[in-house]
């Protein structure tokens, strides 16, 4: 996929009127809740995570934040072998796939995001059980799947895979005061739109749910200081490929 198709589905999917959409593109956050003034909030909180080319330390709303997920990333589908199932990733093996890894260290080296989920922004004198981050909803623009996996003993362990539907199994599990990081595989290029809804049990209110939607844009542009500069350098740079040898990705 050209780089500028790419960023016309930035803009078309991130950018609303009199707003754009805030890249994050390295750097550590998680998915997250919080309680405030007697609701669920799912939000992202950065962790000192770079975004549009920032440090930045703040809960945010998912749908202000843009995902970036960088070609460094882009790496062949892992074979299967005994106990190894990488099937549910959604394509072959050995062909390219985009991972943001568990590791900090990797996702250092890789200039990526380093996302995790969290739930140690709610007290336990206010909620007890655990906090669950299900997946609600899912799109993306060039067809692409997504997958949450731990690489555990003996194979990976799924969380979240697309590509064999979207249901109530694509959710994970943290108990309060938690937080966990995991792979995210982006078998294509393009945009992708997640809505995820948490959920946990208030000690007087009850069960208590919030839901909210973040974008990833899977490119092969490095993001500049905000996202619109980012969008005209890859429509350029899209421009600019029609006078040399068309890059294949996948």
């Amino acid at each position: 996929m050209r780089p500028f198709v790419i960023a016309i589905c930035l803009f078309l999917g991130c950018v609303r009127p009199g707003e754009a959409a805030r890249v994050y593109s390295e750097g550590h956050a998680d998915i997250g809740v919080r309680f405030v003034d007697g609701k669920l909030q799912v939000g992202l909180n950065l962790l000192g995570a770079v975004v549009d080319g920032a440090n930045v330390s703040e809960f945010a709303p998912l749908s202000d934040i843009l995902l970036f997920v960088p070609e460094t990333t882009l790496e062949d589908r892992p074979p299967n072998g005994p106990g190894q199932n990488f099937d549910p990733i959604g394509v072959p093996t050995g062909s390219p796939m985009y991972r943001l890894s568990a590791s900090g260290t990797e996702s250092f080296v890789n200039e990526a995001p380093y996302l995790g989920f969290g739930s140690y922004l709610l007290s336990s004198s206010d909620f007890i059980g655990n906090v669950t981050f299900q997946l609600t909803g899912f799109s993306s623009s060039e067809g692409g799947d997504l997958s949450i996996f731990q690489y555990t003993f003996p194979g990976p362990t799924y969380y979240v895979t697309t590509a064999n539907g979207l249901g109530p199994a694509d959710s994970l599990t943290l108990s309060l005061g938690a937080h966990d990081h995991f792979n995210w595989g982006f078998t294509r290029p393009g945009m992708y739109r997640m809505e995820w809804t948490a959920e946990a049990t208030h000690r007087t209110l009850g069960r208590l749910t919030a839901t909210g939607t973040i974008s990833a844009g899977v490119t092969t542009v490095v993001p500049e200081v905000s996202s619109l500069t980012m969008i005209f350098v890859a429509m350029l740079a899209g421009l600019c490929s029609c006078y040399r040898r068309p890059h294949k990705i996948g």
